[in-house]
């Protein structure tokens, strides 16, 4: 995924996919990740906000169940993912996992 500024130039990007196969038991189970934004355009929540339309994406055109990602390590990472609630408590600190099953 990516989020480009009113002249084509990259601001944001995502990532999600679905890792497992299909014989799995965790065959709806997408994973996502790798944010990055552009240093002039850090700050202003864009990374949670492509984080999400990841999430958003596999659950709307990948047909997931589950959205996961690991960030225990990079706090960065983690407090993005944090920001991202599924209901009045913060998700997870190891990985952030949406289940829609």
């Amino acid at each position: 995924m990516a989020l480009v500024d009113g002249h084509g130039g990259l601001v944001a990007t995502s990532f999600v996919y679905m890792p497992h196969n299909s014989f799995s038991p965790f065959r709806t189970y997408a994973w996502g990740g790798l944010a990055a934004v552009s240093p002039a355009h850090r700050g202003k929540s864009l990374g949670s906000y492509i984080n999400a339309c990841a999430a958003a994406t596999a659950f709307e055109q990948l047909a997931a169940t589950v959205f996961y990602e690991q960030v225990a390590t990079n706090v960065p990472s983690r407090r993005m993912v944090e920001s991202m609630r599924a209901g009045p408590a913060p998700l997870s600190e190891e990985r952030a996992c949406f289940d829609r099953g």
